[in-house]
């Protein structure tokens, strides 16, 4: 009598993915080499979202007759593995078998593909791209998932055309009793299904919602909606598709003391070569993209700045170019104004020389560093080596928060009589009496850095 049969562990299965993967990867660099050389422009041309159909076929002529009667149930990591995919009774698979087999087993690798591809056909339309997510994430689930939380080490896959990986050595001698199909799989597994129906319905619903989820803050209402109607104005506009708007926080490390927090808005559009190539073309529509967003945006003054990439190139699923093109535009917040206001206040007083005037606008916390006796000393000195002042301008800027205190930071250039200089202004606001000098940095030739 037949031995029962004995499922191959998980290690193994994983090894053998792991050896085909390596396998895989030195065949696909040399032919995304091969792909760029001959075909690039064409593979541009077709754009990023049509093309993982390519990576599929590639990857389902290594896999599909390997794992079938052809290959005797034996890709190149099953092979070195000594395991190998058989049917009932241990017969090895037809071809169309192996292929329904593969075509689930691919959705890990190929899911972002597809969406986008879903994505790109119901232009962005949450119904659409929450239907995909969940189904690409319970397959995902349902083949990796249930290898592992089942005793026969059999995934989605494996129940969908009744296929169980076991040793090679026992392939012919084996009695691979009647294997549960899908139905019989549900019934049997219901736990863990429901598990898997349960995480893939959560994946949905945070795609659809994930607009409203940045920086794990969820926002109100009407910011979501700000967000969605910006979307779809700039897909209108510009064309653009595959379109991210998303909010990004990082913090500044500063020797001062405190770490500056900064908030970008970032918006990342993808649009056909045939459009990118004209590189001038593609700078002048960021510009305008960076207008829209500041135009039509009404929450534009939660942010420090606005970063618009546009991108182009194709992705196979397995080999890819990508280009892309990127600017950063600070946002002239109210704050900014204010501190601005406050600067020039302040330049026009140097220039009267009115120094007891403009020491009075320096901050508590900067006059508990130097007293205002010594700044009204600096200012005389920074006047009698500089030359007198003529104009000034505000040439970048920035705004956020450090250590709970909004602070605002001018950069400016500044004609003198004798020497130009250019100056950083640090500014704290100071309760109801707004924004005051906290800083004062001035570097020019005529005196080097002075602080």
């Amino acid at each position: 009598m037949a031995p029962e049969l004995t499922p191959t562990g998980l290690l193994k299965r994983f090894a053998a993915l792991f050896i085909d993967v390596i396998v895989l990867n030195v065949f696909i660099v040399g032919l995304g080499w091969m792909l760029q050389a001959l075909a690039g422009d064409f593979l541009l041309g077709l754009g990023e979202e049509n093309l993982w159909y390519v990576g599929f076929i590639i990857l389902g002529i290594y896999f599909v007759p390997l794992n079938s009667t052809l290959g005797r149930g034996q890709t190149v990591g099953k092979r070195i593995m000594k395991i190998r995919v058989v049917c009932e009774k241990g017969a090895f698979l037809t071809i169309p078998k192996s292929f329904i087999r593969y075509s689930l087993f691919s959705v890990l690798t190929f899911s972002s593909g597809m969406l986008m591809t879903v994505n790109s056909l119901f232009n962005g339309q949450q119904a659409a791209v929450a239907l995909s997510v969940f189904i690409g994430t319970f397959i995902i689930l349902g083949v990796f998932g249930l290898v592992v939380l089942n005793k026969e080490r059999r995934g989605l896959h494996d129940y969908l055309v009744k296929t169980v990986v076991i040793d090679s050595e026992r392939a012919h001698n084996t009695n691979v009793s009647k294997l549960d199909g899908l139905d019989e799989g549900f019934k049997k597994h219901k736990s863990a299904f429901s598990v898997i129906f349960v995480l893939s319905i959560l994946a949905s619903v945070f795609v659809s919602f994930f607009p409203q989820i940045l920086e794990g803050t969820v926002l109100e209402k009407g910011e979501v909606d700000s967000i969605l109607n910006l979307g779809n104005e700039l897909r209108q506009e510009f064309k653009l598709s595959n379109l991210e708007i998303k909010s990004w926080t990082s913090m500044i490390l500063s020797q001062s003391g405190g770490n500056p927090i900064e908030k970008s808005l970032l918006i990342n559009g993808y649009v056909p070569y045939s459009k990118y190539k004209d590189k001038d073309a593609t700078a002048e529509m960021i510009g305008k993209i960076n207008e829209k967003v500041k135009s039509s945006y009404p929450f534009i003054e939660k942010y420090n700045n606005v970063k618009i990439t546009i991108r182009t190139g194709y992705n196979t699923g397995i080999t890819s170019v990508s280009h892309y093109m990127y600017d950063v535009f600070p946002v002239k917040t109210r704050s900014v104004e204010e501190a601005s206001i406050q600067g020039g206040a302040f330049y026009s007083m140097l220039r009267e020389r009115d120094y007891v005037g403009a020491s009075k606008m320096c901050h508590q916390k900067y006059l508990e560093v130097t007293s205002e006796k010594e700044n009204i000393k600096f200012l005389q000195e920074l006047d009698e080596r500089l030359g007198q002042i003529k104009n000034w301008g505000v040439v970048d800027y920035r705004s956020g928060t450090s250590n709970g205190d909004e602070y605002v930071v001018l950069l400016y250039q500044v004609n003198r009589t004798k020497y130009n200089s250019s100056d950083q202004m640090t500014f704290l606001k100071q309760g109801e009496e707004g924004y005051k000098i906290a800083g004062y940095h001035v570097a020019s030739d005529g005196w080097g850095n002075a602080n």
